[in-house]
């Protein structure tokens, strides 16, 4: 990468995006990893990841192709109107730099850096860890009323100390409480929180997250467990718990976001585990979910084999797959657990059946594999034979246990639910009677 290119990528898209009108920060939205930005005339809102490069995307479901970096944003906007470009021209690429590296002759290089480098060290202010108090009815009544939870489930073992409440201070000067799910480090340090609450306003349930560096929200260490649950909310976990009732377990929620913090730390965990620790998926049943099991045992993998890596590669219309170990999978293998999904017939048509979904290719160093940016409920479930191998090629154990819906709190509510059914009588209904009116 040249040092041109290299300087472009490296100004601070928050900055950037403040010269161009989004001057509002939603403060309610942002947290350590992201900035929310909405622009007071268009009523645009973007969201910016603290990453290197910063990266952005656009929160209308209207515009989710307005995304990328700096260069993307800039393109993106040079009609003055937002008109996203899915493959930009070289004239469009040669505007956008003339007019970055006007903005950086404006901007000195080291206020933009200076910049950066403070948001990423950002932390929130300690008192808010510390103004955390115990659980109260408070939480009770939330947990019951808005996720069905029992609120007896609290009071377990591998819950303690980990359901608190945080306060939120009103304009009007008075402070409400929120549940609060502690995220802690690998000796159970509370680092941060992830706070739930219904919205009346919106009519659902919103959360907000609170951290001085990225944690997992986990379960406390009982006994000696052997297996690790992972899914993407502490909700979803203690709703899974009291379906199940799992022993000699752990629970850990990454939030909806897999970083390679939390991928560490989930590697500390299972080393803290039992041997032969088994992971099993809980995350929601859908694409998303799936997305992250892969980025999971593709990041779990490369720690212990960085000599012959995985690449994951998330591309605008496809994600691509790199094994550098050409025998560390059996294609054919591969190809059949995936057919044997939806029982197809074994025969020497797997190809066809894949063709749409899955691109194969291997070479004499390495193994691609191709499969659509795509939420249909096929591609993600063709995904899953994918990270099981993944797994087994890393000698970890690992199973899936996912919901019927769309995640385990949604199974929960539905497992409550009381269908009363209509009274029926046999008793006939008296005809009505015809009242003569007198003239």
């Amino acid at each position: 990468m040249n040092d041109a290119l290299q300087q472009i990528l490296r100004i601070d898209l928050v900055q950037y995006a403040h010269s161009l009108g989004y001057t509002e920060k939603i403060r309610a939205k942002s947290s350590v990893r992201w900035t929310v930005l909405k622009n007071p005339a268009t009523h645009d809102q973007i969201r910016i990841k603290a990453s290197d490069p910063m990266m952005y995307s656009n929160n209308d479901p209207g515009l989710d192709q307005d995304r990328g970096n700096v260069i993307n944003f800039c393109i993106n906007r040079l009609e003055g109107s937002i008109v996203p470009s899915f493959k930009p021209e070289k004239a469009q690429y040669a505007k956008a730099f003339k007019t970055l590296k006007s903005y950086i002759g404006q901007v000195t290089p080291e206020a933009v850096f200076h910049e950066v480098k403070d948001y990423s060290k950002k932390v929130l202010d300690k008192n808010k860890i510390k103004n955390l108090r115990p659980f109260t009815g408070i939480t009770s009544m939330y947990l019951l009323e808005k996720r069905n939870i029992d609120p007896n489930i609290l009071h377990n073992p591998l819950f303690k100390n980990m359901i608190m409440e945080a306060p939120v201070p009103m304009a009007n000067g008075k402070v409400i409480f929120n549940t609060a799910f502690a995220k802690t480090d690998i000796d159970e340090n509370i680092t941060g929180y992830v706070s739930h609450f219904y919205s009346s306003k919106e009519k659902k349930n919103l959360k907000r997250v609170f951290e001085l560096r990225p944690t997992l929200f986990k379960s406390s260490f009982v006994g000696k467990p052997n297996t690790l649950f992972l899914c993407e909310t502490a909700v979803d976990a203690i709703s899974h718990y009291e379906m199940h009732r799992p022993k000699d377990i752990m629970y850990a929620s990454f939030g909806g976001q897999v970083i390679q913090d939390e991928i560490n730390e989930i590697q500390l965990l299972l080393q803290k585990m039992e041997n032969n620790s088994t992971i099993v998926s809980i995350t929601d049943n859908d694409y998303s979910g799936t997305q992250y099991d892969l980025k999971i045992a593709v990041e779990l993998y490369n720690i212990k084999h960085p000599e012959n890596h995985i690449e994951y590669l998330q591309l605008s219309s496809s994600n691509k797959i790199v094994i550098h170990d050409e025998n560390a999978i059996d294609i054919d293998v591969l190809k059949k657990n995936m057919m044997a999904i939806f029982n197809e017939e074994m025969d020497q048509n797997i190809d066809k059946h894949l063709l749409p979904y899955f691109n194969f290719a291997k070479t004499k160093s390495m193994t691609v594999i191709e499969f659509p940016r795509s939420k249909e409920r096929k591609h993600h479930l063709f995904l899953q034979p994918l990270i099981s191998s993944v797994h087994k090629i890393n000698g970890q154990n690992f199973q899936f246990n996912k919901s019927n819906l769309k995640d385990w709190n949604d199974e929960l509510k539905l497992s409550k639910k009381k269908i009363v059914p209509e009274l029926k009588t046999n008793i006939p209904q008296q005809p009505q009677q015809r009242i003569r009116r007198r003239l």
